[in-house]
């Protein structure tokens, strides 16, 4: 008996592994592994069987004309040879993860630059910032987990284990985290134009309360389903699809309300603009419009409208959905890079204390550096081309509605107060209270 359980323990095995459509579990060496075909995947018939073989010295099988593992899906649908899981699975899906890890890379070293920035510059903290910090935080998350994520899958981690559902777990909640924190910046960017008293620490905490907050009330009860009615592999497949709709209902009410917000915005934007009485040529004020528009997109998260509509039809076609994967993982991975940039390095508070700190650092240094001054007339120049609707909001809000009636929407108004350089935010006159600028 215990050599029996020498003998088996001493066997070569081939590893768990996912091929981008299904997990394959662990199987000797030398032997056929076939699994139904995976129903969630278009054009495949779940009453067939697909198959994957376990070589001899304990890996899977290498395709020679693809030089990768591959896996025979030739039975689940009627595809063709070049529309195979060879083609689609094993040559996209590598190149959209790379797209992904990519674009999370590049967001991270932004943001975590953008967060030392707004978090060791002392003019920098108010409420406003401290709202934008935790949508850094936010995004970091999202891209932490992701990148880690996968790393984790299909290597050191049994996707069986508790751990690894539990890092399923810890990842949707960071993904819903972030869209919840998208709608916070909408809802808070909304409140701000609309309303005239809007600009207390209490109103900031009731928003960090419901970003991090809201999304426990779909992820527990997620959990609570998947563990008692679906406790298949790591949580990663959604054999049942009403499942997965209770984190996929709360996402998608937070893009189309994001997508109101937005409407709305724009809308009165485009009225105010357009119903005044200033000498303006039309082809400027849409070339302004637009400008304050585009600014506003990837705050709002609007493209998760569009990719939203377009999701729902990438069943209809294999090739739309390998097209919808790309334009998704590169806007969702890439996001965090344009909110830092928006939110941060583009915004005029920002840039006038970097170069207040490279003053005095020139200063100490002793001396005067050309290479310096190049760079303080540039952020100069770059503060100057902000957005309309920064401009806007920087604004306190009687002298902002006096400019809308009187058609004033220049891009950088006179005498603009800096609202970090207010002594006590507690003491501000009632309807004289700075509206927080956009950026």
């Amino acid at each position: 008996m215990f050599q029996t359980n020498l003998n088996y323990q001493k066997r070569l095995y081939c590893p768990q592994t996912w091929d981008g459509a299904f997990c394959w579990p662990y199987a000797a060496a030398g032997t056929l592994v076939v699994k139904p075909c995976p129903d969630y995947v278009h054009g495949f018939n779940p009453n067939a069987t697909a198959s994957k073989y376990c070589s001899e010295n304990g890996t899977w099988w290498v395709h020679p004309d693809l030089k990768q593992t591959w896996t025979n899906y030739s039975l689940c649908g009627n595809i063709q040879p070049s529309q195979d899981e060879g083609n689609v699975f094993v040559v996209h899906i590598p190149v959209i993860k790379a797209i992904s890890q990519t674009g999370y890379s590049v967001s991270l070293t932004l943001l975590l630059i953008a967060c030392l920035l707004l978090g060791s510059v002392r003019r920098l903290r108010c409420p406003r910032n401290n709202l934008h910090l935790q949508l850094f935080a936010s995004f970091i998350l999202r891209a932490s987990v992701s990148l880690f994520r996968d790393l984790a899958y299909g290597n050191s981690l049994d996707e069986g284990s508790t751990l690894c559902k539990a890092l399923t777990c810890f990842w949707q909640y960071c993904l819903m985290a972030n869209y919840c924190w998208i709608l916070m910046e909408g809802l808070y960017l909304h409140n701000l134009v609309f309303l005239s008293m809007f600009t207390d620490t209490a109103g900031i905490l009731k928003y960090g309360i419901l970003g991090w907050g809201l999304p426990l009330f779909s992820i527990i009860p997620w959990i609570i389903v998947k563990a008692t009615l679906e406790d298949t592999l790591c949580w990663t497949v959604n054999e049942n699809q009403s499942f997965f709709w209770i984190i996929r209902g709360p996402i998608t009410a937070s893009i189309v309300l994001n997508l109101i917000f937005f409407i709305n915005i724009t809308r009165v934007l485009f009225l105010k603009m357009f119903s005044s009485q200033a000498i303006q040529s039309r082809r400027y004020r849409y070339r302004k419009w637009f400008k304050s528009t585009l600014v506003l997109v990837p705050l709002f998260g609007v493209h998760y409208a569009l990719l939203l509509a377009v999701s729902f039809a990438a069943n209809l076609s294999e090739a739309l959905e390998i097209t919808w994967l790309y334009i998704d993982q590169t806007f969702s991975s890439f996001q965090g890079s344009f909110v830092a940039l928006l939110y941060c390095f583009l915004n005029g508070e920002v840039q006038s204390e970097v170069r207040k700190m490279l003053e005095r650092f020139r200063e100490k240094e002793g001396g005067h550096n050309p290479q310096n001054s190049l760079l303080t007339q540039s952020l100069t120049y770059i503060s100057k081309a902000r957005s309309s609707v920064q401009s806007l909001h920087n604004l306190p809000i009687t002298e902002r509605k006096d400019n809308w009636k009187n058609g004033d929407m220049s891009l950088v108004p006179q005498g603009t107060p800096n609202i970090a350089e207010k002594e006590d935010w507690g003491q501000s006159v009632g309807r004289q209270q700075h509206a927080e600028s956009l950026l």
